[in-house]
């Protein structure tokens, strides 16, 4: 498959706070149709493609696109390495992986987002489950996020860390950064590793630089985490910066015509 390849994040990008972008129903326009080959790949641990598919609908947005996030991309992961886990999800989410979690293994221990539900005896808990042989594995390790587009919070990334830094081990990241996760994307998508790859995002760190480690191009929209700064050090990590979608869906057209 030849064309124009673009992985595009969610939160930050497409969706602003809990509403959606302004020049959103523009931008499917133009992505959703040959020679570009768009997939939306989010790092949210509370929502599942399918449930970003229905939001957008919400929005009069339909698309045929693949979405995927990195609750579908675990579901698949544990599937195929593991009989239980220990799953660390809200409620909603945590029923994906019935059949597989289970409140005592200590086979593996899968963290993501459950709000302002962490404590001492949560993370101690998970820490001895490590320290005895469990993998760690993490849905991402953002250190912050904006649930509301304005306000910034903890994210579990610090929790991570913490629990890496006590036991001596690592965690396996399956969400953005994680080359797993953009490769199996990519995978999908049926990218030919010739093609014009170009990533999408708000956050330059996990959005973009693992693509750029990939050979693709970083296009960084600064409505989300980063605000622009021309001499932030994340100048270097992105190839184009776009103060809101209009900006990028203009770059994408005139990449079309060229």
């Amino acid at each position: 498959m030849s064309g124009i390849f673009l992985l595009i994040d969610f939160d930050g990008v497409i969706k602003i706070g809990d509403k959606p972008a302004s020049g959103i129903s523009d931008f499917f326009e133009v992505i959703s149709k040959p020679p570009v080959n768009a997939c939306i790949l989010s790092n949210s641990t509370l929502r599942t493609g399918s449930d970003i598919r229905k939001l957008l609908s919400s929005w009069g947005v339909e698309s045929s696109l693949p979405i995927m996030t990195t609750i579908d991309f675990a579901i698949d992961y544990i599937r195929v390495n593991f009989s239980t886990v220990k799953v660390i999800l809200n409620e909603k989410m945590k029923r994906h992986f019935i059949g597989f979690d289970d409140e005592y293994s200590n086979e593996a221990v899968l963290i993501g987002d459950i709000g302002e539900k962490w404590d001492y005896s949560l993370i101690n808990d998970l820490f001895l489950r490590v320290r005895q042989g469990a993998e760690l594995i993490a849905l991402h390790k953002n250190k912050f996020w904006f649930p509301d587009g304005k306000n910034c919070k903890l994210d579990i990334g610090g929790f991570i860390r913490a629990i890496e830094y006590a036991t001596g081990e690592t965690a396996v990241v399956l969400g953005k950064p994680s080359l797993l996760y953009f490769k199996n994307a990519l995978v999908k998508m049926g990218y030919d590793y010739q093609s014009p790859l170009y990533s999408v995002g708000d956050d330059p760190y996990t959005d973009i630089l693992p693509v750029r480690e990939l050979g693709g191009i970083g296009l960084f929209v600064s409505t989300g985490k980063y605000p622009f700064s021309p001499d932030d050090e994340i100048r270097n990590i992105y190839d184009w910066h776009f103060r809101d979608l209009s900006g990028l869906t203009q770059f994408i057209l005139e990449k079309i015509r060229s």
